[in-house]
């Protein structure tokens, strides 16, 4: 019985579609809409982005479910451990998507980034 959960957990090579997705650590809010498949959440990164590399995306969706995929993948754009003046991210954003505000908002709402008071200063929580 060991060894059958070991080779799940530590040695799974195979993608397995049906898996659900990890929730990050800093996640708020945590309800069904971070409920999603591997397949699920392939399926919404190749339709919400015009391209992966460079990061450019189609349109940002109003389902929650979607949202959290997409901020998700933007995430990734930033260094973890590193601080970020404001500018410094709206660049970020604005190469991805033209409503970079949207974008910077709702990566902090959903515990992505958190940033001082003052909105000067941002980081990958």
């Amino acid at each position: 019985m060991y060894l059958a959960v070991y080779e799940q957990v530590f040695e799974k090579t195979v993608f397995d579609e049906d898996a659900i997705t990890s929730i990050h650590n800093t996640a708020t809010m945590v309800d069904d809409r971070y409920v999603t498949t591997e397949k699920e959440k392939a399926h919404i990164l190749s339709t919400a982005f015009k391209s992966l590399s460079p990061l450019r995306l189609k349109d940002f969706s109003p389902k929650a479910k979607k949202k959290v995929i997409i901020l998700a993948r933007i995430a990734e754009e930033f260094e973890a451990g590193r601080k970020y003046s404001e500018k410094e991210v709206i660049d970020i954003l604005k190469n991805i998507f033209d409503d970079h505000a949207v974008l910077r908002r709702y990566l902090v709402d959903y515990g992505f980034m958190d940033r001082i008071s003052n909105g000067r200063e941002y980081w990958v929580k």
